[in-house]
């Protein structure tokens, strides 16, 4: 059975993919490299890709409806107000009860 295709990647994600390799700071992929290496090589990422944020103005935390149940989340509006905010999902895996 073969995997379906992934689909494309948003041109600016993938420019910024690109910039980021070519910094050195791609995503670390442990099932390649050892672990300390991954973990060093993860730590450059998220330091790259959190570099450049801007200044944020307000935060909200929000529920979101999941597969498996509510999720906790936080919305993030910079202070440079744009129409396209985001969610950032908590890493815990814990459920809003």
């Amino acid at each position: 059975m073969t995997a379906a295709p992934l689909p494309a990647l948003d041109p600016l994600i993938a420019a910024e993919q690109a910039r980021l390799k070519a910094a050195g700071c791609a995503q670390a992929d442990p099932t390649v490299l050892p672990l300390a290496e991954a973990r060093a090589q993860q730590d450059r990422y998220f330091a790259a890709i959190n570099a450049r944020l801007p200044p944020i103005a307000s935060t909200r935390d929000l529920t979101v409806a999941g597969a498996e149940g509510d999720m906790r989340a936080r919305l993030y509006r910079p202070a440079i107000c744009r129409d396209d905010a985001f969610v950032v999902l908590t890493c815990s895996p814990r459920l809003v009860r």
